[in-house]
């Protein structure tokens, strides 16, 4: 299959993410990536948040980590469980979606990632890399060994969400209707509004990236 992209399997680098975008998931497929382990975190961000489409319009999720979490690596950031925030995002996304053409076949999993109740925000996001993995939405990817600083970066560097000049191919949404075609949500909508044809859609992504 081939790409219509600007930078073909070139090196880059991304951040953990939770229920990643549809450009962030069409990196992994695009590009030769490696996810960064070792940074600290970074506030107000894709790692611990995503957008979906609901009947009020884009909503974002987000997921509540313990305090501390500030100038933490990534892998001792403890997710907040005090309140039940897993039950929250189960039922926007049943809000959301549930009259998607394939939510059905996918629902169910979605809640197994969350109901698993991992301690740490990047557990959370690889267990949802790995269901992307059998979905066939990406194939292998791989983690650094340790950190990789924006000034020495060897590679393109997209921790820092500079997605720049990416056009992404309009689908059938729930609420195209009501809000017409919404660009770059979570792989969730993707996947609830496509199923299998999912796949297809990055074909058509262009991405237009400065380094």
């Amino acid at each position: 299959m081939k790409y219509i992209c600007d930078v073909e399997k070139e090196p880059a680098l991304l951040s953990t993410s939770y229920f990643p975008s549809v450009s962030y998931v069409a990196a992994l497929k695009l590009f030769d990536c490696k996810i960064e382990l070792y940074e600290n975190y970074q506030k107000r961000s894709i790692r611990n948040k995503c957008k979906i489409l609901g009947a009020n319009g884009t909503l974002q999720l987000s997921v509540p980590l313990k305090k501390g979490k500030t100038q933490v690596p990534i892998t001792q950031v403890e997710i907040d469980y005090s309140e039940d925030w897993v039950i929250n995002h189960i039922r926007s996304i049943r809000s959301a979606y549930g009259t998607s053409a394939y939510f059905e076949f996918y629902f169910d999993k979605v809640c197994d990632i969350l109901n698993a109740r991992p301690s740490k925000l990047h557990l959370l996001n690889h267990s949802i890399l790995e269901w992307l993995q059998k979905t066939g939405l990406i194939e292998n990817f791989s983690y650094t060994q340790a950190f990789i600083h924006p000034k020495s970066c060897p590679m393109l560097d997209l921790r820092y969400d500079k997605f720049i000049g990416i056009e992404l191919p309009a689908y059938d949404q729930v609420f195209s209707d009501k809000y017409g075609f919404v660009t770059d949500l979570s792989i969730l909508d993707l996947i609830f509004n496509l199923g299998p044809e999912a796949n297809l859609s990055y074909r058509d992504i262009k991405y237009n990236l400065e380094k």
